[in-house]
């Protein structure tokens, strides 16, 4: 895909009558004066393969033939503008120019984003088929322009917009060479051919919504039970509310009955045992959505929500019994219970404060133990190493590197990781050039989605938005059932600054995806929480008029993390590491919850996010990652995993930070990421 063909050579005689058709045909589209200066666009991304360079240079040949002096101005642009040289022509000769054009590499994606600043009064000449990939758009350029094509494929839909917008006209250079093969004895078309007019502009990708419904706490000086003990509100490290005795409903005779609508986001059937409660969005963290029942100190045994699950009976309740009620939520919660609390905590204290007490005191068996975090255990962030970077490291600098890089594409390019590996190791020293490498997924026909995904997280971390964009329409074109894409496509947009369409593609995915379809609750969390976000940050440039109520008043958290993934089929134990030192691990594997898994992959969804409130969470914390491998065991992918720190969430003071990392040998530990909340 990536060679490049030598045109055929013509005869003299078809060289001596296209020469003529093109130089009338430059006649009639050009009429100032010989001394006009020019300005020489030229596409070199890698899907000009198929162009006619002979063509190329025949139509330039003629054109300095006709203005024979003349100041040129050589922009070469692929996803990006990367060169520009100026020349001078005199008297038709133009040799040096024709070597400037000749040195050109073809590699990248196309994009004409950044010709504008470019294009000079006189005549701009834009060699391109058109195919714009990396970013859309239909620049306005200053005096006269002219797109010319000579590949056998050409956008004509971009083409036909350039010509009606920005007033551009068009020449085929390889349609006037058959017309005139075709018929030597009269002069092709003069003018430009009418194009397809069924062009419809910008792609708009898939859009997708989701919504997490998190309350706000309201914040109290009164002391709060909690697994640790009686707490001041203000120095609890997580969510809390909480309800005394005579809060209950009087007429209850159970306690389920006695809490109906007492606490925000908090659900329970009515014909459901207290067991069965659930405190968050049901998102089969573990497999199992009720919450954690808590009395005087000791966890009762959970109940099950899957079908025909177990139901642990909590009728010995008397309600006459409560002295309080507390409910927990949060990460900082979890990292006391480990994975027994991730589905939220209720703790509760009767009057009598007798349950679970022995001769030897109360119990709390199921309390995370040896959760202690060891700074001494090793953490593998060995350099990756594989044969195409051992052939780049040989440059001697970035133009040796790159040259290598060209010559070893070909063979490497069907590697799923290949382009994402070559742009971190160009990175540090040229960007430009790591972007251009980068974009290439763009180009490729047929791409695997892990391919696409993991130049996805890789351009969102880097704070390239425009090229995120790019890759998640490719991704909606090439596998359109995936119900990531439109979270990306809401998120890269909101980072442009397009914050209605933003706001529009995550209130669809919230009406007619994610409300529709229980097991997707779980990715409801992500996207409720970038809908609420994006309405209390900007809330004076939206409509909101079309959004639930329940998704316009705000959330804040100290902080909120945001897990993506590339491949799908990604196994992976996370640990959060807290800044007294305790950990809890978040396990994305089949054994620990298979039917999520597999749910992420019928529906597309790789997100997972976490939110760190309270007191307790202020200080150092650590995120560290190990690979468990892949669910099915041939497939070999790496795996890139993205972590995203949203500090102050939600508050005047916002700001992100990413993190990325590369997993591919099993059980190795790696550390993701590492902050501070202050």
């Amino acid at each position: 895909m990536f060679n490049i063909k030598k045109p055929k050579a013509l005869t003299s005689a078809k060289k001596k009558l296209l020469l003529s058709v093109v130089l009338a045909l430059s006649i009639s589209v050009f009429y100032a004066q010989n001394s006009q200066k020019t300005t020489i666009f030229w596409d070199t991304s890698s899907s000009r393969i198929q162009r006619d360079a002979g063509l190329e240079m025949e139509y330039l040949d003629a054109y300095f033939k006709r203005f024979a002096n003349v100041e040129v101005s050589l922009i070469g642009f692929s996803n990006s503008v990367h060169s520009k040289e100026d020349y001078s022509v005199s008297n038709g000769n133009w040799e040096i120019l024709k070597k400037g054009i000749q040195a050109f590499e073809y590699d990248g994606a196309t994009s004409f984003l950044d010709l504008e600043p470019y294009a000079v009064e006189g005549y701009n000449l834009i060699f391109t088929d058109g195919f714009q990939n990396a970013g859309t758009t239909n620049p306005k350029l200053q005096g006269k322009t002219v797109v010319i094509n000579s590949s056998k494929i050409y956008d004509k839909r971009t083409i036909n917009l350039f010509s009606i917008l920005g007033k551009a006209e068009f020449l085929n250079l390889r349609k006037l060479k058959q017309d005139s093969l075709k018929n030597t004895s009269k002069l092709v078309e003069k003018k430009r051919q009418p194009l397809d007019s069924t062009a419809t502009g910008l792609k708009q990708g898939v859009q997708l919504e989701e919504v997490v419904v998190t309350e706000t706490i309201k914040e109290s000086t009164e002391l709060e039970a909690t697994a640790l003990g009686p707490k001041d509100n203000d120095a609890v490290g997580y969510a809390v509310q909480s309800i005394g005795s005579e809060k209950l409903l009087d007429a209850a005779t159970t306690l389920n009955t006695g809490i109906q609508g007492k606490f925000s986001g908090v659900t329970i059937g009515q014909n459901d045992d207290l067991s069965q409660v659930v405190m968050r969005p049901s998102n089969s963290l573990l497999g199992n959505n009720y919450g954690l029942i808590v009395v005087d100190g000791v966890p009762l045994p959970p109940s099950q929500s899957s079908n025909n699950g177990t139901v642990f009976s909590t009728s010995f309740l008397d309600p006459r019994n409560i002295e309080d009620i507390t409910v927990l939520k949060g990460l900082a919660a979890t990292n006391i219970y480990g994975t027994q609390g991730a589905n939220g905590v209720m703790l509760i204290t009767t009057k009598t404060g007798s349950y679970g007490k022995t001769t030897n005191g109360s119990s709390n068996a199921m309390q995370l133990k040896d959760n202690y975090y060891d700074s001494k255990i090793k953490i593998d962030n060995k350099a990756l190493v594989t044969p195409y970077l051992k052939e780049l490291k040989k440059g001697k600098d970035v133009q040796s590197a790159y040259s290598i890089y060209l010559e070893q594409r070909d063979k490497y390019k069907d590697t799923p990781n290949y382009f994402v590996d070559v742009f971190d190791f160009f990175y540090a020293s040229s960007p430009t050039v790591a972007f251009r490498i980068l974009s290439n997924v763009l180009e490729m026909e047929s791409p695997s989605y892990e391919m696409l995904r993991a130049a996805y997280l890789k351009s969102s971390q880097t704070a390239n938005h425009q090229l995120a964009l790019a890759i998640v329409n490719k991704l909606s074109e090439t596998y359109p059932d995936k119900l990531q894409n439109s979270f990306d496509y809401a998120v890269s947009n909101r980072r442009l600054g397009n914050y209605q369409m933003a706001l529009n593609t995550l209130n669809v995915l919230v009406k007619d995806k994610i409300n529709s379809v229980p097991d997707l609750k779980g990715f409801e969390k992500s996207v409720g929480a970038e809908i609420r976000n994006l309405i209390n940050q900007h809330r004076k440039d939206l409509d909101i008029t079309k959004v639930d109520i329940k998704y316009q008043n705000n959330i804040t958290y100290n902080a909120r993390l945001v897990l993506e993934w590339s491949n799908p089929e990604a196994e992976f134990v996370v640990q959060f590491v807290n800044p007294q030192k305790r950990f809890f691990d978040w396990e994305h594997t089949m054994q620990a919850d298979g039917r999520r898994l597999q749910e992420e992959i019928r529906q597309g969804c790789f997100t997972e996010q976490f939110e760190i409130v309270g007191a307790e969470t202020v200080g150092d914390w650590i995120l560290n990652i190990t690979s468990r491998g892949n669910t099915i065991t041939n497939n070999v992918t790496p795996t890139f995993v993205k972590c995203t720190v949203f500090k102050n969430f939600g508050k005047s003071n916002q700001k992100s930070t990413s993190y990325m990392v590369r997993l591919e040998e099993s059980n190795e530990k790696q550390q993701l990421a590492k902050f501070t909340i202050d």
